[in-house]
């Protein structure tokens, strides 16, 4: 198991005007892109992922996210893990806009903790940044684990390096488009290709497909006032991995 979350080509397009799902989107590896949030204050957020459908492999956590202006802050805690072999992660993240660069640093802490064998600790961090084209389109860079490209020999900053190439496009206020493209040192890809479709002000639905390896995704995001729930069902070879996000929203 790795010291993060294990990569599921999840794509995420959702018009919401905060950034707590960014940084949850981050914490779960998924593809993604946000706008800028609406509203300043507080949103609260719960996540679970079931990976493969099995019972003895999930990943569970909760976080914060305090949103000022251009700026936006975030707290997760996050356990991943079956029983007897688990990591504990603390996330801390800052977004800042630069207009108009959009820059967020996510640095983790991590605790594993494995029957019969004392505690290790395991330190990383993210880098993401998004560069609008218009109203409509743009482009984002993400490093993972950037620890792990910066001192590969160094133990507890040993990770799963990952950096993302993303482009997305609206071609109306309904419909969106989405394509990422993975690397790692192990293997190139997945190569995702997604779209999303919202129905009204309530309903959202979004579908990927993947490639390298072949996989898709289908989900739904239901929101009514402060609250928003996001559904998610991926499919690949080991099997199905439901993914389950709930927001409560600023005032």
């Amino acid at each position: 198991m790795r010291p993060v979350f294990y990569y599921i080509p999840i794509f995420i397009l959702i018009s919401a005007r905060v950034y707590g799902q960014e940084a949850a989107s981050l914490v779960m590896r998924e593809s993604g892109r946000m706008d800028l949030p609406g509203a300043e204050g507080l949103t609260l957020t719960c996540l679970t992922r079931q990976y493969y459908g099995l019972a003895q492999w999930n990943a569970s956590g909760a976080g914060i996210t305090l949103t000022r202006s251009q700026d936006a802050s975030s707290l997760f805690l996050v356990r991943d893990g079956i029983p007897g072999f688990s990591f504990y992660h603390l996330y801390l993240s800052h977004r800042h806009t630069f207009k108009p660069v959009s820059c967020l640093l996510q640095l983790r802490v991590s605790l594993l903790v494995v029957e019969n064998h004392l505690p290790a600790l395991r330190l990383g961090g993210t880098l993401d940044l998004r560069l609008p084209l218009g109203e409509r389109s743009g482009f984002g860079l993400t490093l993972y684990d950037f620890t792990s490209f910066l001192l590969p020999r160094v133990a507890p900053a040993r990770a799963d390096p990952l950096v993302r190439l993303q482009a997305w496009q609206s071609p109306g206020r309904r419909l969106g488009l989405c394509a990422t493209f993975d690397l790692s040192p192990s293997h190139p890809g997945p190569l995702s290709v997604g779209t999303r479709l919202r129905l009204d002000e309530q309903w959202l639905i979004f579908g990927t497909a993947s490639f390298l390896p072949v996989g898709f995704t289908l989900g739904s995001v239901w929101s009514s006032g402060r609250l928003r729930v996001l559904f998610s069902l991926q499919t690949g070879v080991p099997g199905l991995t439901p993914t389950v996000i709930f927001q409560q929203l600023p005032h």
